[in-house]
């Protein structure tokens, strides 16, 4: 059993060692086995910035074509509404 547990901590402690470099990596959009620690160039800052800026643009785009397709969704099912009780 002691073993066990003893196996079970090494294998928490191996994964979170591998697991936090590679994760900033990826947060980076770096190469999962580079080195997360290495100063980046102001051209990746800046792609990085841009692609947060032009994700930010789009989802708003999206939300905005959203609402305008409800509102005439809403608008065109009032128009067509049946007149009631003639």
């Amino acid at each position: 059993m002691k073993v066990k547990v003893i196996i079970a901590l090494l294998s928490v402690l191996v994964g979170a060692a591998l697991g936090f470099p590679a994760g900033m990596n990826v947060e980076r959009g770096a190469p999962v086995l580079s080195n997360p620690f290495a100063e980046r160039s102001e051209r990746e800052k800046l792609m990085g910035r841009l692609n947060e800026q032009t994700e930010k643009a789009l989802n708003a785009t999206r939300d905005g074509a959203r609402k305008a397709l409800d509102t005439t969704r809403e608008k065109l099912h009032e128009a067509t509404r049946p007149s009631g009780g003639e």
